[in-house]
C-alpha cells in the first residue's frame, strides 16, 4: 500500500481542525473540543498507525522522529508563554491546541511526501544534538522486537574472505530492499558509492545496535560495530571505543576518523589489511579482550546460511522468504521480476531497480 494513502485521514483532519476554528464562535465549547479531538484521531490514524501489508498495525518510524520535532516546537511554544498569558486563558488553550494539531499534521505530511530524505535529514540534526531517536524505533509490532537469534550465532565462524563478504553484504541489502522497500524499516543496507574507491555495508536494528563495514579499493576491509547490551559496552563504554580506535594500524586512520561511524560508541571491530590475510579482531588488541562484545549475533548472517536469512525474515518482517530464491541472491544471480514478486507481492523489480542496481550495485 502506498504511503500517500495515509495522507487522506490527515487531510480530512486538517479540514476538521479548520472547521472547528470557524465554528468556535457559533458552537458550544463541547462541540469545538469534540471536533478538535476528532482531528487528532484522524492525524493519529494517518500518521502514527500505518496499515502493514499483512494487515497488522505498527508504529511509524517517521512519527518517532516527528514527535522529537514536536518536542522542540513545544519548547518554542513555552518561550511564547508570556504572550499566551496576555491574550487570555481560553484563547491560549485554543492557540496551543491548534498549533500542536497543525504542527503534527504538517510535519508528518512533509515526512510522507519526502519519505526517507526527510527522516535522514532530521536524524542528522538530532545526531549533532546528541539525541538518538533510533533507539526508540518500534519495529514491525507495538513492542520493539529483539534482534533475531540464529543457530550460527552460537559458535560464529571467522568472517569470510573480503570477496565473499562483499557478495554477502550486497545480497543481504538486496533481500531487505525487496522485503521492505522503505529504508527505515530494514536492518541491512549497502552504498556502493560511499566515497571515492570505497563501498560501505551497514546494519542497524533500531534499538541502538549497528555496524559499518568498509571495502576499500586499495585492498583493506574494516568493520566497526556497537552492541548496547554487550558486556564490553555496558562495563567500559567510551573507554572501549577509545581502545578499539587505538588498536587500528595507522594506515586505517581514515576509517577510525569517519564521523558517520560514530566512533564514540563502539563495542567491537575487525580489520583485514589485504585480501587473503587473516582477519584481526581489534578487541583482542585491547585490555578488554575477554569481555563479550556482542558481535556473535550482530554478525551472524555474514556467514550464515539461506535458512538463517529465512528465519530472520520470518521473525522481523513476518514474511516467508523462499530459501531457493535467497540462495540465488546470495550467489548474486540476476534478480528477475518474478523473484521479487515471489518474495514480496507488494513490490516490483521496476520500483526498486534504481536503489538495487545504482546504490547497492547489485549486478544486472
Amino acid at each position: 500500500m502506498n504511503d500517500m494513502v495515509f495522507l487522506i485521514p490527515e487531510i480530512v483532519g486538517m479540514v476538521v481542525a479548520f472547521g472547528a476554528m470557524k465554528l468556535r464562535q457559533t458552537s458550544g465549547k463541547r462541540t469545538f473540543l469534540a471536533l478538535l479531538f476528532l482531528a487528532f484521531l484522524l492525524f493519529w490514524t494517518g500518521g502514527d498507525m500505518h496499515l502493514a501489508y499483512d494487515g497488522k498495525f505498527y508504529l511509524s518510524y517517521e512519527l518517532i522522529i516527528v514527535w522529537f520535532t514536536l518536542l522542540l516546537l513545544g519548547a518554542l511554544l513555552s518561550a511564547l508563554f508570556p504572550f499566551l498569558q496576555s491574550i487570555g486563558r481560553s484563547k491560549a488553550v485554543v492557540t496551543t491546541f491548534t498549533f500542536l494539531t497543525l504542527a503534527l499534521s504538517g510535519a508528518h505530511v512533509i515526512g510522507l511526501c519526502s519519505s526517507s530524505a526527510y527522516t535522514r535529514g532530521l536524524l542528522k540534526v538530532y545526531d549533532h544534538l546528541g539525541i538518538h531517536p533510533r533507539k526508540l524505533h518500534s519495529t514491525a509490532a507495538h513492542k520493539a522486537a529483539p534482534p533475531p537469534k540464529h543457530p550460527v550465532a552460537a559458535a560464529m565462524s571467522p568472517l569470510p574472505s573480503s570477496a565473499d563478504l562483499l557478495k554477502r553484504t550486497k545480497a543481504l541489502a538486496a533481500l531487505d530492499l525487496i522485503l521492505s522497500p522503505e529504508w527505515q524499516y530494514r536492518y541491512y543496507s549497502f552504498n556502493s558509492k560511499f566515497a571515492p574507491g570505497e563501498q560501505m555495508a551497514s546494519r542497524r536494528d533500531g534499538s541502538g545496535n549497528d555496524w559499518h563495514l568498509v571495502f576499500d579499493s586499495s585492498g583493506w576491509t574494516a568493520l566497526k560495530g556497537l552492541d548496547v547490551d554487550s558486556d564490553a559496552w555496558r562495563q567500559k563504554g567510551p573507554a572501549m571505543s577509545a581502545a578499539l580506535k587505538k588498536a587500528f594500524p595507522p594506515e586505517l586512520g581514515h576509517f577510525t576518523s569517519e564521523p558517520a561511524f560514530d566512533w564514540d560508541h563502539a563495542s567491537f571491530a575487525w580489520f583485514q589489511l589485504s585480501p587473503g590475510t587473516p582477519w584481526v579482531r581489534a578487541n583482542d588488541l585491547t585490555p578488554f579482550a575477554k569481555l563479550d562484545a556482542g558481535e556473535k549475533d550482530d554478525l551472524a548472517l555474514l556467514s550464515g546460511s539461506a535458512g538463517d536469512y529465512v528465519e530472520y525474515a520470518s521473525e522481523y518482517f513476518e514474511m516467508h522468504a523462499d530459501p531457493a530464491i535467497v540462495e540465488k541472491i546470495f550467489a548474486l544471480e540476476p534478480i528477475t521480476a518474478e523473484m521479487v514478486t515471489t518474495l514480496n507481492p507488494h513490490t516490483t523489480l521496476e520500483s526498486i531497480s534504481k536503489e538495487l542496481f545504482e546504490e547497492i550495485g547489485y549486478p544486472r
